[in-house]
């Protein structure tokens, strides 16, 4: 396992370290250390050193933070980062905070004084720096603007669907929540993979690196268009190192590469770790890796048209897998278990990839508006008949012990299930 799939096996002992870290302090680690030590003692020493010093940064860090947290208001800090929205700045070495009282210049680097208390009160912006990126975040307000030209509530999915802007939506959000299907109205690696797919076949007469090329310098626009959230991040890293391992003719296990973007994903942003969109969109990526072919087998096994596949049983067996890998994370963090998610996203998930192509087209200023008003109404009302069925969504509040001991369950059957392909032609 550890030879097939070193980054993934890092990513995991990542994980690890920064779970430790966080539910328990660092003097807490050294009747660890020695439990560890008896309980893993076919580990590799670098493993064990690995596991350790991720638990004591992530430990300290946490602790560093929560000090923040529980600082008086009245005292005041310096901070330095990324302004990504109006209300919205990336920490180097700490991650993506939200701040209010005064507005963000996006895409400029800025020093300034505030107060923090779980996320920062700018009180005075003390030097602004244009960044390379800066005319990326131009754009992104002129598409904003040329959306919300749209009547409503046509203006507040588009803008959802394709960058991420979710005031618009608040009236009809519950309806998302309630079906599971929040996550098709954020801007996620389901649509990094939609546009990059879309785009790699209108260039069919662009050699094929050439092609790969070009699209992975559109989803890197994408990406800082769509605020730089964590999903799309991963799923940018994943389908840049995917397509690089192409490039230079070393093709590598995606499970492998998946572990590989979210180490850089921590690396980057730390704490990102302990937010739910970076625990779903990687339990829900892993779990499609672990459990798509093996279900696909069981249930579909006599199938044989390649347009039933594609169009139909390939959606659906990644569907319940994402389903599966993502229950223990929604089951305990919001309460809710999705029973017809699975076969809305058939519906909504086509519809969606009509979404952004229509919605790229009008952004540039061709007049595509009814078509577009079209889709997104389609799209709401088949949110709502789905809002209306019975057992929608199923209610469960789980602890956090239950949730994270049927996480390791799924986890290792996934695991299994992947050993056993292995083995077995």
């Amino acid at each position: 396992m550890i030879r097939r799939y070193p980054g993934f096996v890092l990513f995991i002992l990542l994980v690890l370290g920064g779970g430790g870290g966080y539910f328990f302090p660092f003097y807490c680690s050294f009747p660890l250390i020695l439990l560890s030590l008896i309980l893993l003692k076919k580990w590799k020493y670098s493993s064990l050193m690995l596991v350790f010093s991720t638990f004591f940064f992530y430990s300290s860090l946490v602790l560093h933070v929560k000090e923040r947290k529980e600082e008086e208001l009245s005292e005041k800090f310096h901070f330095s980062g990324l302004a990504l929205e109006r209300n919205k700045i990336y920490i180097p070495g700490a991650g993506t905070f939200y701040a209010y009282g005064k507005w963000l210049p996006p895409g400029k680097w800025i020093e300034f004084s505030g107060r923090f208390n779980g996320r920062f009160r700018v009180v005075k912006i003390n030097k602004e720096k244009i960044t390379p990126l800066f005319p990326v975040f131009v754009m992104r307000e002129r598409m904003k603007r040329r959306l919300s030209s749209l009547p409503s509530p046509h203006d507040g999915i588009a803008l959802a669907l394709l960058t991420g802007e979710r005031e618009k939506i608040r009236e009809f959000y519950y309806l998302f929540r309630e079906t599971g299907l929040a996550h098709l109205l954020a801007v996620s690696g389901l649509h990094i993979g939609i546009a990059f797919y879309m785009l790699y076949l209108f260039l069919f007469f662009v050699p094929f690196k050439k092609r790969i090329i070009l699209c992975l310098l559109f989803t890197a626009v994408y990406v800082v268009l769509s605020g730089g959230r964590i999903p799309v991040l991963r799923a940018f890293f994943l389908s840049l190192l995917f397509s690089l391992s192409f490039l230079i003719e070393r093709p590598s296990s995606m499970l492998n590469l998946l572990g590989i973007s979210g180490v850089f994903l921590l690396l980057i942003s730390p704490l990102s770790l302990y937010t739910p969109s970076f625990q779903l969109t990687f339990a829900a990526t892993t779990s499609i890796l672990l459990f798509s072919d093996p279900i696909h087998r069981f249930l579909f096994r006599k199938v044989k048209k390649r347009w039933v596949k594609n169009f139909f049983t390939y959606p659906l067996t990644a569907s319940i897998s994402a389903t599966l890998g993502t229950l223990p994370i929604t089951s305990h963090l919001f309460g809710i278990i999705p029973c017809l998610s699975l076969f809305s996203n058939i519906l909504l998930v086509p519809l969606l990839g009509c979404i952004l192509a229509t919605g790229f087209i009008f952004m540039l200023g061709i007049p595509t508006e009814k078509l577009l008003i079209l889709e997104t109404g389609l799209f709401l009302k088949i949110v709502k008949i789905f809002y209306t069925l019975p057992l929608s969504a199923g209610r469960a509040e789980v602890s956090l012990f239950p949730s994270l001991t049927l996480g390791i369950l799924i986890l290792g059957l996934g695991l299994y299930l992947l050993r056993l392909s292995e083995t077995c032609p």
